[in-house]
Parts: structure tokens; sequence; C-alpha cells
């Protein structure tokens, strides 16, 4: 039987990682170590649009956190005006328990597309997965300081669906995100939209 290939439509976010950060999912959160200070701006957080212009660029918000470090209020005060509802809905997905109840701390989000990355692979579309299941699966990657994947969470998505999108992205290699000029490790966040009216019967 002929394996179907899932068409590449997805978003992407890179988070680069500080001790201060880590990213949560409904299925988990990816500590982080402790650190006794705490810092006021956080390291840049660089995501994929769907926006219809495939608009680029950097957001700059304002967090509010709440007692568990995560995102009780966001809002833009520069940027792109199309892509702040974006930027804010993607900042959400992010915990930062060191600073808890802190107010004010500034994030960083630039946009950029998946074309932008050195590799993309797209999940096959098995047609038992096809037949039964739709829709989109999250996924959390380790992404290591070349651009290599080194771990992957799945966050949620359609069970039958989960291990081709695990497998896909395992196979990815990143563009560096840089910091200070220096390559780091960081967090991927990569969402495939497994359609199946792209696959008529």
């Amino acid at each position: 039987m002929q394996i179907q290939r899932l068409l590449p439509t997805l978003t992407l976010a890179l988070a680069a990682l500080s001790p201060l950060q880590s990213v949560a999912s409904p299925a988990s959160a990816l500590q982080a170590d402790s650190l006794a200070n705490k810092a006021v701006e956080l390291d840049p957080v660089l995501m994929d649009t769907d926006s219809a212009n495939g608009a680029k660029g950097e957001v700059v918000l304002s967090l509010d956190l709440d007692s568990k470090g995560g995102v009780a209020h966001a809002k833009a005060i520069s940027g792109p005006k199309d892509l702040a509802a974006a930027a804010i809905a993607d900042a959400k997905m992010f915990r930062y328990p060191e600073q808890a109840n802190a107010s004010g701390i500034t994030q960083h989000i630039l946009f950029r597309r998946g074309a932008d990355e050195v590799r993309m692979v797209t999940p096959d579309y098995l047609p038992m997965a096809k037949a039964k299941a739709a829709g989109l699966v999250e996924l959390v990657a380790t992404v290591g300081p070349d651009g290599h994947v080194v771990d992957v969470t799945v966050a949620r998505g359609h069970p039958l669906l989960r291990n081709q999108a695990e497998n896909a992205l395992r196979q990815w290699v990143f563009a560096p995100v840089l910091k200070d000029g220096a390559p780091v490790q960081c967090h991927a966040i990569v969402r495939f939209n497994f359609d199946s009216n792209r696959f008529p019967n």
C-alpha cells in the first residue's frame, strides 16, 4: 500500500532557552533549573506564522505572570499590528516558574517562516489514520545549538497522528538561534496540520 505524504501546512516556534525559561503544554511542562537572579527581559521566542500575507518581524510583549509563572496577561508594546494577536497567543504557551507573580516582563517574539529553516520533513499521512483522524498535532522539540533535534514531546493531537508527527520532527534541522552572536540550545514548537480533505478517497 502506498504511503501518502502530508502537505506541509504547519506553524513553527523557536524559544531560546535560559535557566529561567520553560515551555508549558497540556501534556507536559519542560521544567528549568532554579536561579536566584531574576532577569527583567526574557530570551527571544522565534515563531512561524500562518498569517495571510506571510508577515515576518518582531513583536515585543509586556507580560504579567501568575503564581505558577504562567502568562496571566500580555500586551504588545511594539511590532507589526497584524502579528500582535498571534504573538500573545503563542507567549501564553510558555511558563517562567522562577519569575512567578512578576509584572512588566519584556518578551521579544520574532516571527519567521518554515522556509527559513535548514530542513523540514512532513509527516506520512498513513491511510488508516487518514480514514479516522485529522487536525493539528502540536509538538515541543529540544533543538541543539547545531540545529539538530535532540528530543521531542507531543503536547496535543490525535493519538493516530502523534507518532508520524514526532518521527518527522526528529528529522528537522533548524537554522541556529543566536544569543549574543553565539548559537544556543532552544525549544521549538511545531504544529502539523493533518487535513484529510486534501486526500480524497
